[in-house]
């Protein structure tokens, strides 16, 4: 069953409706994820889907994660020229919402983008944690053509820019394709569903020249999949190397937030353990201000 059709997502999409945020001109897509009993969220995880990817697919984890009293944003990548206007639209994102404390949940670009923010505004950020993530994006730069055309290209020939990253059936071992057929069907889908301007952003995005040269001393862990590769290995093992202290643990599927949440939950939990998320802490100050009054 293809997941969009599922039981499970239709639910998270009912209760958690697509909701905007604007400033400066540009809006916000996001889904606000917060367990229903709690009043005060002063701290949360921020999801950063990758450029072929929406926030949604996250869904599974924002889930679990809410049954366990975390409070979770669930961003769409927004319609912004570079990596500056995106920090400068995220950033005010979360002081509108008041959060004191966040901690950056990324897959791909998205792991990009949250490595970036955090090296940009880290008196914010609490943790990362990477999926499949990379702090360098000369490789795209050097290996897309057209990067100066993309305004002149249409839709279809942009969405095959996505779309060729994809795996088939010859790509991976067919007890993992199987797997992971259902992701790779969302994926696809969601490419199709996302307009010209969209598209020419996420490409802009993750062509734009630039490294994250550093980050605040901060949780850092996270997942890549060494089934398929969405993100160059050598990248990969570039971050590995770069926070060898830290926990970058191999999963055996693909666009493992989609195909095997729950092994993500296996490393995320703990991340935001050592990161001394609380999840009961706003629940109790909640409580204690209720009884004040």
């Amino acid at each position: 069953m293809n997941i969009v059709d599922s039981q499970q997502y239709r639910a998270f999409m009912q209760s958690y409706p697509l909701l905007s945020f604007s400033s400066a001109s540009k809006t916000l897509y996001y889904h606000q994820v917060h367990p229903k009993n709690s009043k005060t969220n002063s701290e949360a995880l921020i999801f950063i889907p990758g450029a072929a990817s929406k926030a949604s697919s996250f869904y599974a984890l924002a889930q679990s994660l809410v049954g366990l009293s975390y409070n979770s944003y669930l961003l769409e990548i927004p319609s912004v020229e570079d990596h500056t206007s995106f920090v400068a639209l995220v950033s005010e994102f979360i002081n509108r919402q008041r959060l004191r404390k966040v901690h950056l949940v990324g897959a791909s670009l998205g792991a990009f983008l949250g490595f970036y923010l955090a090296s940009q505004r880290p008196y914010k950020i609490a943790s990362i944690f990477s999926i499949n993530g990379f702090l360098d994006t000369h490789h795209y730069y050097n290996n897309r053509p057209f990067m100066g055309f993309y305004g002149m290209l249409p839709a279809s020939v942009l969405r095959n820019f996505f779309l060729e990253c994809l795996p088939d059936e010859t790509q991976l071992k067919p007890e993992v394709y199987k797997e992971v057929l259902g992701g790779i069907d969302f994926l696809a889908e969601s490419i199709r569903e996302l307009e010209r301007k969209d598209l020419i952003c996420r490409l802009k995005l993750a062509t734009q020249d630039n490294v994250v040269s550093t980050v605040p001393e901060v949780p850092i862990a996270g997942v890549y999949s060494c089934a398929f590769q969405s993100v160059p290995m050598f990248l990969q093992r570039e971050l590995v190397k770069r926070f060898s202290d830290n926990y970058i643990t191999p999963l055996q599927y693909p666009f493992p937030y989609l195909s095997s949440p729950n092994d993500v939950l296996l490393y995320l939990i703990p991340h935001l353990r050592r990161a001394d998320y609380d999840p009961n802490r706003d629940l109790r100050l909640s409580g204690s201000t209720e009884s004040e009054e």
